[in-house]
C-alpha cells in the first residue's frame, strides 16, 4: 500500500507542479522529450523517448528481446533520481513485459529490457512499427 500511495501522491505532485511552475521542454539527440520542474531542492523531470524512432537495440541470443538506453541528462540530475517507467505504444504493447523494470539508473539515464511472450518475435524494427516508447518521470537533485 506505501508503494501505490507513493506513485499516487507523486503523480499528483507532478501534476500539480506542472500547473503552477514553468516547465522547460527540449529535445535530445537521442529522439526523446524532457520537462523539468524544481520544488524547493527537488528536481522533477519527465520524457518520453520518440514513438516510432525509439533507438531500440535487439537483445542478443533472443528473437523476442530489445532493450533501450534512456537518456535523461537534459534533467541535469546531480544524483542518480528515483525513476518510474511505463512502456506505451500503438499496438500489442499491452502484451510486454519489462517496461517498468529499471536497469543501470544513473543521473545522465537507465536502460529498459523490453520482451514479448517465447512464441512472439520482438526487434527494433517491430517495435517501432507499433510505435513503442518509454515514459519516465523522475525525482531527485
Amino acid at each position: 500500500m506505501k508503494t501505490k500511495h507513493f506513485i499516487a501522491s507523486t503523480l499528483s505532485l507532478f501534476t500539480t507542479t506542472a500547473l503552477c511552475f514553468p516547465l522547460v521542454q527540449s529535445t535530445v539527440a537521442q529522439a526523446q522529450t524532457t520537462s523539468t520542474a524544481v520544488v524547493g531542492t527537488t528536481k522533477i523531470a519527465a520524457g518520453s523517448t520518440t514513438p516510432g524512432a525509439t533507438s531500440w537495440q535487439p537483445y542478443p541470443a533472443t528473437e523476442n528481446g530489445i532493450y533501450v538506453d534512456v537518456d535523461t541528462s537534459e534533467a541535469n540530475f546531480t544524483s542518480t533520481p528515483k525513476y518510474v517507467t511505463s512502456i506505451g505504444g500503438d499496438d500489442t504493447h499491452w502484451q510486454t513485459t519489462g517496461g517498468s523494470a529499471i536497469y543501470f539508473p544513473t543521473p545522465k539515464g537507465f536502460r529498459i529490457y523490453v520482451r514479448f511472450s517465447p512464441d512472439s518475435i520482438l526487434n527494433p524494427a517491430i517495435a517501432n512499427q507499433k510505435k513503442f516508447h518509454i515514459n519516465w518521470i523522475g525525482i531527485g537533485q
